[in-house]
This record gives structure tokens, sequence and C-alpha cells, in this order.
């Protein structure tokens, strides 16, 4: 059988939504709009992290040495400020940059200190960790984190939610358990029928583009 990938991708995506500096649009914001930005900001706050944040996240698909380096920045201001949220973002960052490098043993531990900081994070850590047990062949666990992930989903962010029932249709396709696969793709189905998120709607035409790949 050839397995098909779990989608990894999602977890940068999703991840946007929990920084403040996102609202300009994560496809939008050019890095120099971001140094400007930077530069002329004095306080050393909330914003500024998330702003730290946000430069992190573009460079990630450039300069994952640049992306670590902001993340480390923006966790040590958080960490300074007591800004929970930023440094668990921050924490987060520095996972997908371990995700990348392909070093899923830091992956799994900077996700792992993510956890207990934040619970508006969470649901992103674990269907992150449970990428990772799933890569690892370990499926009770990998469905054990992703149910997790489903339990803390924030209340209204579609996206998030179907690229996890979208993740656990596949790791059970991938396991040959068809009648589970089909009743998580079914799910990813019904939030094409009854979402109005234009987004939401691209992101579950995608996970089923993947079923019939």
């Amino acid at each position: 059988m050839c397995h098909k990938r779990l989608i990894l991708v999602w977890i940068f995506l999703w991840s946007l939504s929990i920084s403040s500096v996102s609202v300009l649009g994560a496809q939008t914001v050019k890095l120099d709009s971001l140094y400007t930005v930077l530069e002329q900001y004095e306080q050393q706050d909330s914003q500024k992290v998330d702003l730290l944040n946000q430069i992190s996240w573009e460079f990630h698909t450039t300069s994952l040495d640049s992306a670590a380096a902001f993340a480390h920045t923006a966790r040590e201001l958080a960490d300074t400020i007591e800004y929970k949220l930023g440094k668990a973002r921050a924490f987060n960052l520095l996972g997908v940059v371990a995700s990348l490098r392909g070093d899923k043993r830091a992956q799994e531990r900077w996700n792992e200190m993510a956890l207990p900081i934040d619970s508006f994070i969470k649901s992103v850590v674990y269907n992150d960790l449970a990428n990772i047990y799933a890569i690892r062949n370990e499926s009770t666990k990998a469905l054990e984190f992703y149910q997790k992930s489903l339990r803390n989903v924030i209340p209204g962010d579609e996206v998030g939610e179907v690229f996890t029932l979208g993740n656990i249709a596949i790791l059970y396709s991938n396991l040959g358990d068809e009648p589970n696969a089909a009743l998580y793709r079914k799910k990813v189905i019904r939030k094409i029928e009854e979402t109005k998120d234009p987004y939401v709607k691209a992101v579950a035409l995608m996970n089923k583009a993947y079923y019939h790949s």
C-alpha cells in the first residue's frame, strides 16, 4: 500500500491565527514591512513578541536559521514580560523549524514545552505531536493525540478541526481501516457542505483531494 503523507503543513497555516499581528494576513504582509514596523517599535511588550513571531513565520520557507533566531528572541522577550501565549507560539515555531530540518525529536520537545504554557495552543500542539507519532508508526498514540486535538479545538476554528479530521482519516486509511477512514472523510465532507467560510471550503476540498490521490 502506498501510504499517504499526513497533512503536516496545516500546523503552519493554522498557527498563524494565534498571532495578533497576523490580522494583516500572512499572505500579504512582506518581510520588509515587518522589519520596518519592528525597527520603529520601541515597546517591549506582547505586540513586539507577536511581531517577532510573525517574522519568524515569514522566514520558515526561506531561512530556517533566521526563523529560529526570531523565534528564540520572541521566546526570551515573552519570558521576560510573562506573555504565555507568545512564549507558547515561539516554542511552536521552533517546532516548525525542527520539523522542516527533519529533527522529529526536537520538534516533539518544543511542542511538549508549549503544551503546559497556554491552553489556546493545545489543539495545534496535540495535532503536531500526533503527526510525529503517526510517522513513527505509533498509531495508537497518534490517534489518542488527534482526539485530544479535536477536544481542544477553539470554538469556531473550523480550519483546525478540518485538518485534524483529515489527518485521522488518512491515518486510518494507511492502517487499512477503511470503515473508520470513511467515517472521518464524511465528517470533512460535511464541513464542506456546512461552512460559509470559503477558506475552510478550500482546505476541506484539499483534504478530499488527498483521499483520491
